[in-house]
């Protein structure tokens, strides 16, 4: 006997937070700015486009949050939101 189970594991991310949008908009960098600032690139899923978009995380702000639409990789990125879009 098999039992399936609707629970979503703690190290993947809510179908809903892949529509929201990085909320710390402090936090990235503008492509113009991108020489002057020091960052991390990192990936979030723009739910309206359907794809994952660069997006340049300040050094200044810390670790991206974790359970966010904020990820390391575009792999990582697509593997996380892709499949709810």
């Amino acid at each position: 006997m098999t039992v399936f189970s609707n629970e979503v594991s703690n190290n993947t991310v809510d179908s809903e937070l892949c529509k929201v949008l990085v909320k710390e908009r402090h936090c990235v960098i503008e492509y113009a700015a991108r020489d002057r600032w020091p960052h991390t690139e990192r990936y979030s899923y723009d739910w309206d486009q359907k794809k994952c978009i660069l997006i340049r995380w300040a050094e200044h702000c810390g670790a991206a949050p974790a359970g966010t639409n904020n990820f390391a990789s575009e792999t990582e990125c697509s593997n996380e939101c892709g499949g709810w879009a």
